[in-house]
């Protein structure tokens, strides 16, 4: 296998080489010199490094995995369900003049209340304690961040059954993750409706659902905060870490379980997520939901204390509102820095911290990077092992409990931001399922030569996800980024030679598309410019740790660089 790949690279690297033109496998040379035998040896290594990280696993399982993987294939076969057509191909994309029912964005499940993933407690660690300033005002109050004349506001329903969404509600009831409330309590809209979320429900695993509540016409009235952005941690900030030859990256994370149903909201937020149709009040007598209604009623004068048809509504954070990620991705950063964790953390577009300790927080989830002797046992002390127990006692002190299952410790090998680490080998790459998913997919559009313009452009989202882990594979891509510009979103079209040529090649490269977190620094700096007339290009060598601090603060897509005024002035 790994011969074959070699000769197999080196074939379409030549191709790509002469712009496209076959080369006869005869015209290739015995590797005889330095360089060849050294190119040689570089793309054994690339491919065994990528077995290390991606073999193992079947790409039709990982086609199932996530939450998009499934529905891009499902979509993919449908656009070919006629047959092959591989008889229409030309150098520019073809319509067949063929429509198939569009992707969703997600799997609906069938609402099954005992499949429904709820914890035995809700609502009980009071989020807004760990949030500050206007966003602390947001969440307690959602009118502070709503907009001037909002567009039609859609009507939520429940995705399901009355009788199992009831269940459900009951069962939520007695974890105490639900408010009930008279539609004299809640908002209408212009019309005089309710205004009311939807529900669903998508697979989460074999024996549970994941609840989402689809606040459409909420999030419609509101504005998004956009202040979690920058805190987010992304993969490819893991592929900055630099080992030297006697280092070894090791890996650390944890996730906490049902964070989105154990973060209780105000009264006020509650409201905005009252969710579906009239349910008879009856059907949660005695429960500590109709119980505080029946209060908060009576304090508030209205009449009946106990009205016949109510609203269910969460007492929890609501997956599906606009801001929820923002809320709890700074809830659950200012949690752990109150206990002394994640006290310098890797955020997007911005410059890694300095030292060997590596942390980021996305969403409920807190993973770490940790630079360690390659000699270091997991079970010995580094900077990580104090990071992982003021965690665990931050987590402590809310009534949290990271999942014992997600939970890794020390490993040399971790999956987590989206990434694929492999801490011995020193190797950073796109998630390995997201990677062996792509590249099925790639794989099955040459094939079968004929997609619906959403199905192409989702897939091409995912190709150029992983290039972000090798950025020159993206000069492979050209012609696929307009390829469906023409087309509506379920059309069916057959895409041209050049396109297909472009993910042909681009997919032969995918073992390629890691960060060597071994590879050495280059101490050369370069400065170039140039007027109408001339030009000029200067480079002078540098000390490998200010090169090193110089690549650091480098420019950044997307983040405005500025000198500092008051620095300027000081010299």
């Amino acid at each position: 296998m790994e011969d074959r790949y070699v000769d197999f690279i080196l074939g379409v690297s030549s191709y790509v080489a002469v712009s496209g033109k076959p080369v006869p496998f005869s015209a290739f040379r015995p590797p005889t010199s330095k360089a060849h035998l050294s190119l040689v040896q570089h793309v054994r290594r690339q491919f065994r490094d990528f077995i290390e990280g991606c073999g193992g696993l079947d790409p039709n399982e990982v086609l199932g995995s996530g939450r998009t993987g499934r529905l891009l294939a499902d979509a993919l076969e449908r656009a070919g369900a006629a047959g092959p057509i591989s008889g229409l191909h030309g150098s520019h994309g073809i319509a067949t003049g063929k429509r198939v029912e569009d992707m969703l964005s997600c799997a609906i499940m069938p609402l099954v209340a005992s499949r429904l993933a709820f914890p035995e407690v809700a609502g009980d660690w009071e989020l807004g304690e760990y949030l500050h300033g206007d966003m602390k005002t947001a969440y307690e109050d959602p009118s502070t961040i709503r907009v001037p004349d909002p567009p039609a506001l859609p009507q939520g329903k429940i995705c399901g059954g009355k009788q199992e969404f009831t269940k459900f509600a009951q069962r939520a009831d007695q974890a105490n993750g639900v408010e009930l409330f008279g539609e004299d309590e809640l908002e209408r809209d212009d019309d005089g409706n309710v205004i009311v979320a939807g529900f669903f429900s998508l697979w989460k695993s074999v024996l549970q659902d994941r609840t989402i509540t689809s606040r459409l016409a909420q999030n419609r009235r509101e504005r998004p905060l956009r202040r979690s952005a920058h805190l987010l941690a992304h993969g490819v900030l893991l592929g900055e870490t630099h080992l030297q030859e006697h280092e070894k990256a090791r890996l650390s994370g944890m996730d906490l379980p049902n964070a989105y149903h154990r973060a209780g909201v105000s009264v006020q937020r509650s409201k905005s997520y009252a969710v579906g149709g009239r349910i008879p009040a009856r059907e949660f007598a005695r429960g500590p939901a109709f119980d505080r209604m029946v209060l908060r009623r009576r304090a508030a004068g209205l009449s009946p204390e106990v009205p016949k048809q109510v609203r269910v509504a969460w007492r929890s954070l609501a997956m599906g509102d606009l801001n929820a990620v923002c809320f709890m991705t700074t809830g659950h950063l200012n949690l752990l820095r109150r206990n002394g964790a994640a006290r310098e953390v890797m955020r997007y577009r911005s410059p890694i911290p300095r030292g060997p300790l590596l942390e980021g927080v996305i969403v409920d989830d807190y993973d770490m990077l940790c630079v360690v002797p390659r000699t270091l046992r997991a079970d010995e002390a580094a900077e990580d092992t104090e990071a992982i127990e003021r965690a665990r006692q931050a987590y402590a002190s809310v009534g949290l409990h990271p999942e014992p299952k997600k939970t890794f410790i020390a490993q040399d090998n971790a999956d987590f931001w989206g990434a694929t680490v492999q801490g011995e080998t020193g190797r950073v790459r796109a998630h390995r399922e997201v990677t062996v998913r792509t590249m099925t997919l790639v794989v099955a559009i040459l094939k079968q030569k004929s997609v619906t313009a959403r199905t192409w452009v989702a897939v091409l989202g995912l190709v150029v996800y992983v290039s972000l882990y090798a950025r020159p594979a993206l000069s492979f891509l050209e012609a696929v980024f307009h390829e469906a510009d023409g087309y509506a979103p379920g059309a069916v079209f057959v895409p041209g030679r050049r396109a297909l040529a472009e993910l042909s090649a681009w997919v032969a490269f995918v073992p390629f598309m890691s960060v060597d977190l071994r590879a050495k620094y280059d101490r050369r700096v370069f400065a170039t410019d140039a007027s109408s007339r001339s030009c000029a290009a200067v480079f002078t060598q540098m000390p490998e740790d200010l090169v090193r601090e110089i690549w650091r603060h480098r420019p950044r897509r997307g983040i405005g660089q500025a000198y500092d005024d008051a620095a300027v002035a000081a010299e």
